[in-house]
């Protein structure tokens, strides 16, 4: 039969993708099927909601909970249920409840009011059905002679609850050698004996039959089993044949029951906090154009600096750039009329000027007069030359073309060191009578650092690192201003940083600007929801590789109807916006700054991905991802028979039903012959 697979795929490999997702479909009928006043009904009924609870968006807890404490309401005083609400407590109705309240605990248990409730109920129940017990077995009501039923539902309750199993072993005899007509309660044959057994009796899965009912059920249990492979997928892609056309309404449950286990919660994005924190940024603009230390206080050149130089990596275009380089060109040219007057370089005036420069907003004349003006003119202020303003001027000197060799620059920075006290700088006040240097003080350290970082050697402030490490700042935007430039430095620092809700103080904001694309948090997303989200949707392909791009467009194409364009590229990068499915060797991308919940790297020198070994004569490893505002699919390879394993798995109905934190797809050539096969490729799924 294994050897079938193939032709079958290829069969329904054409099978169209829902418009509406199965399981929300068929939830939807379940959650509004009649139980008819029947334990039987209604057990399965919770058994099938539970499962799909938080996987589909047309089933509310409260859906769910309703039919779970109508089921608990119905237990007698004796533990048991019986056939009807009312009726004397038997064996197989108790199973039958059951086995939908150990469903509904997995669903409630973090509830603690309601998993509690469920609890006690299953608890009083397993007393019932132990006590219940006769001989060998369990009939219908306790004391009488066993039957195969009772036996059965009785066994498989204890098998599906975690139990003692002690009792099953008993009454095994009496199940072990009949197979039930019935689906469900081939289901439930097939987990006693594979309990009972150690293994699964394959023989006994053809016995489900055809029709959409056992189909389901058969998926059922084999995804209970095994876990989703092509034969399971196979089976889900005819239930959706069924869709629209059941034989009987009863068996939409069995489906949910199925397609509960292919699907998972779709994980909404985080908040993107750099595009937060940049938008906010952006509105806390003052008038005219500048920014202060908080929303709404006086525009200050020194933090309208900080602001421009975050907003280059919000959006340099932006018009919030456009009216804040306007208001440092009115600073620069009023400053610089002032310092030629009275020849004293202003602060203001180069704060104003680096910006202007970092944006390339000034003309080649310009440039020399400012090049011109700071050459002639004293670096400080009437109570003396100050270390601040000679780092400001060595840094705009350099970009504005002097090289750091040049005497001037040489001198100056010479004279900077010389400044230093204690590892930090200050500022100096001299009058006729006296002279002070005061130092060290913040932000003077902070921002001379920040300065000159790039053109002195790391051993000529290294002891500014260590007075910063060992003396932080107190102020939180200075706090994240040394952070960074440790961080630039590459200095393992610590600095412990606590994060502020931006919107008060645009000079923190623009740090904090800085600090999220240093550490940006990484998302979580798992393939069910980026399948999801691809279907009947457009998606680009990055590939290295014109074959396996062309499979996999294919396969999105024709299973979860997707329209793709592909770009072949070696340059190996991944878009920040939009949505991508990118294809790549194993180990040309760090997987893990898209995904926080999967890492690949290197243990005991073979690759692994999150534990777990990329071995095999050939890997394809599918991996979820997002970036600013899209998802991503990773598709990854190494080896061979790569592209084999890609066209079995995009172009065929199991790629509808992926799910997890991953998938890795293994291939031995076990009969070596360099053709990949079904039953030599080994899924699984993280």
């Amino acid at each position: 039969m294994r050897w079938i697979v193939p032709l079958i795929l290829m069969i329904i490999i054409l099978a169209p993708v829902s418009a509406v997702d199965m399981l929300d479909f068929s939830a939807k009928i379940a959650k509004g099927y009649p139980d008819e006043g029947r334990i039987e009904r209604l057990s399965i009924i919770v058994m099938a909601l539970s499962q799909a609870l938080n996987k589909t968006p047309s089933l509310s807890r409260e859906d769910v909970w309703v039919k779970v404490e109508r089921l608990i309401s119905w237990q007698n005083e004796d533990g048991g249920w019986g056939y009807f609400y009312g009726s004397v407590s038997s064996v197989p109705d108790t199973a039958y409840a059951l086995i939908g309240l150990k469903y509904a605990y997995e669903a409630f248990k973090n509830d603690s009011k309601r998993g509690e409730e469920i609890r006690v109920a299953i608890v009083r129940g397993v007393k019932y059905l132990e006590e219940a017990f006769t001989g060998n077995g369990w009939g219908y009501l306790p004391g009488m002679t066993p039957d195969y039923r009772s036996t059965l539902l009785a066994s498989a309750t204890l098998v599906l609850l975690g139990e003692d199993l002690y009792l099953v072993r008993k009454a095994y005899q009496i199940i072990k050698d009949k197979l039930p007509s019935d689906p469900y309660l081939l289901h439930l044959w097939i987990m006693v004996t594979y309990n009972m057994e150690g293994k699964i009796p394959e023989e006994s899965i053809k016995y489900f039959g055809n029709q959409e009912g056992a189909i389901a059920l058969k998926a059922y249990t084999l995804l209970s089993l095994k876990g989703l492979d092509f034969q399971t997928a196979i089976l889900l892609a005819e239930l959706e044949e069924y869709k629209h056309n059941w034989t009987d309404k009863y068996y939409p449950l069995y489906s949910t029951m199925a397609f509960s286990l292919v699907s998972e919660n779709v994980v909404e994005p985080s908040e993107d906090k750099l595009k937060k924190v940049c938008t906010i940024l952006e509105a806390s603009q003052n008038e005219d154009g500048g920014w202060g230390v908080y929303v709404g206080s006086p525009s200050s050149a020194s933090v309208t600096y900080f602001v421009l130089d975050s907003l280059r990596i919000c959006n340099p275009m932006s018009e919030a750039v456009k009216r804040g380089l306007e208001y440092m060109r009115r600073v620069y040219e009023r400053d610089m009329e002032e310092i030629k007057f009275d020849k004293y370089l202003r602060q203001s005036y180069l704060f104003a000027l680096l910006s202007l420069l970092e944006y390339r907003n000034l003309t080649y004349s310009e440039k020399e007069e400012a090049k011109s003006l700071i050459l002639s003119s004293f670096w400080g202020d009437r109570f003396g030359k100050q270390p601040l303003t000679t780092a400001l001027a060595i840094k705009a000197l350099t970009m504005l073309g002097i090289p750091k060799t040049d005497k001037i620059i040489e001198e100056n920075l010479e004279w900077l060191m010389r400044m230093k006290k204690d590892g930090g700088w200050g500022f100096t006040f001299e009058t006729d009578l006296l002279s002070w240097y005061f130092a060290p003080v913040y932000p003077e350290t902070t921002i001379i650092l920040d300065m000159i970082k790039g053109i002195v050697l790391p051993s000529e402030i290294q002891d500014v690192i260590e007075y910063v490490k060992d003396n932080p700042p107190k102020q939180a935007w200075e706090l994240l201003s040394i952070y960074l430039t440790l961080n630039k430095l590459g200095i393992n620092q610590s600095i412990e940083v606590e994060i502020q809700e931006p919107g008060k103080s645009p000079l923190y904001d623009s740090f904090l600007v800085k600090y999220y694309t240093v550490n940006p948090e990484v998302p979580r997303v798992n393939i069910y929801t980026v399948i999801s989200k691809f279907r009947n949707s457009s998606v680009k392909i990055i590939s290295t590789d014109p074959a396996l791009s062309t499979i996999v467009a294919k396969g999105m194409e024709s299973i979860l109807s997707t329209n793709t364009s592909v770009r072949l590229t070696e340059l190996v990068r991944v878009p920040e916006y939009g949505d991508y499915v990118l294809i790549y060797p194993v180990g040309r991308i760090d997987v893990s700054r898209y995904n926080s919940d999967v890492k690949i790297y290197i243990r005991a020198g073979h690759l692994t991905l999150n534990g777990v070994p990329l071995s095999g004569d050939g890997v394809l490893v599918i991996v979820p991802g997002r970036n600013r505002d899209g998802e991503l699919l990773f598709v990854l390879y190494r080896g061979e028979g790569y592209k084999e394993i890609a066209r079995l798995i995009f172009q065929s109905p199991i790629l509808k039903y992926l799910h997890g934190k991953a998938v890795i797809a293994s291939w031995v050539d076990a009969n070596k012959d360099g053709k990949v096969q079904v039953e030599e490729l080994s899924v699984k799924f993280l």
